[in-house]
């Protein structure tokens, strides 16, 4: 599979987005906002975590903004697609951590002191980037971040049901909604994804 300048070697039973083009657009939506967030190829963000990475698309397109990058996927087709594409990437390779485990396991073992990789992290200055399934993150995985307190969270969402549900956990930990976007990923269907820019804000706030 090819979009926004890389390359992905895809399984017959891994997830990928089937619109490449309104998936292009997603891509081309994040690295806008990453860049008016200073973050670019030329001034690279310490850190970015990708929740629910599949085969490693957010992984890849992302790479050169970032001086380190974790994967986290539980699917066993998933992560032979996602080690090899991040073997095989030049942007990526050399500086990716892929974790195989289930999100909520992961993200808890790190709120309770595990050093991904056994690398110190800055949680601080760290982005995550999720794209979970239609269920969401759920409420132990928006605890963790919450707990975690990265400076920002990426959100795709196929479900606008379970994205307000999260949204409102993680604003009432502390992230602020800085902005929307919807995709119509899907044409000629109900169905859309939604990508929102969380900012770490002040704990209690649900704006």
């Amino acid at each position: 599979m090819k979009l926004a300048g890389r390359t992905w070697r895809v399984h017959a039973n891994s997830f990928f987005q089937v619109n490449a083009d309104v998936a292009g657009a997603v891509v081309e939506t994040m690295r806008d906002w990453l860049g008016d967030q200073c973050v670019s190829a030329d001034t690279p963000d310490p850190l970015m975590v990708d929740l629910y990475s599949g085969v490693g698309l957010f992984s890849l397109a992302l790479a050169d903004r970032f001086t380190r990058l974790i994967a986290v996927e539980s699917d066993p087709n998933a992560v032979r697609d996602l080690r090899n594409n991040l073997a095989r990437d030049a942007h990526a390779r050399g500086k990716s951590d892929l974790r195989e485990g289930v999100v909520e396991k992961v993200t808890k073992a790190w709120k309770f002191g595990e050093s991904p990789g056994g690398k110190t992290v800055d949680w601080a200055r760290a982005t995550i980037v999720a794209d979970p399934p239609r269920a969401g993150l759920g409420k132990h995985v928006t605890n963790d971040l919450v707990a975690l307190a990265p400076q920002r969270i990426y959100y795709l969402s196929c479900d606008p049901a379970t994205l307000a549900r999260d949204l409102r956990a993680l604003g009432a930990g502390g992230y602020e909604l800085h902005r929307a976007r919807i995709f119509d990923m899907f044409p000629q269907t109900s169905h859309i994804e939604t990508l929102v820019e969380l900012i770490r804000g002040n704990p209690g706030s649900e704006s």
